[in-house]
């Protein structure tokens, strides 16, 4: 089984979605951190759960994502870790957001 790893851009874009919903409702805030906590955790079962990224540079380097509520949670495995780089609205250009370099 795979196991499931955070990148600090992923706890930071985290953070920022939580604080945004809480401005609103602290109640909706709770919900959709859980809610995007419970989907990460089933990576680690199901890795190849999420479709492959349609952006070719991502793709090629095993880039995936899973949806979420309005969020994308965007994720590679490798030697069975499974690394979490990105948890963005669903309307945000990912690819831009990303250093696509040489190893991703």
């Amino acid at each position: 089984m795979s196991k499931v790893r955070f990148l600090k851009s992923a706890l930071d874009d985290m953070d920022e979605i939580i604080a945004y919903i809480a401005g609103d409702s602290k109640e909706a805030a709770v919900s959709i951190h859980d809610e995007l906590m419970e989907k990460a955790k089933k990576l680690e079962r199901f890795p190849k759960m999420g479709q492959l990224v349609s952006e070719e540079k991502m793709r090629l380097q095993g880039y995936r994502f899973i949806v979420c509520s309005a969020y994308l949670i965007f994720y590679r495995e490798i030697n069975e870790t499974i690394f979490v780089y990105r948890v963005l609205h669903g309307r945000r250009d990912y690819s831009a957001l990303f250093d696509l370099g040489e190893n991703g």
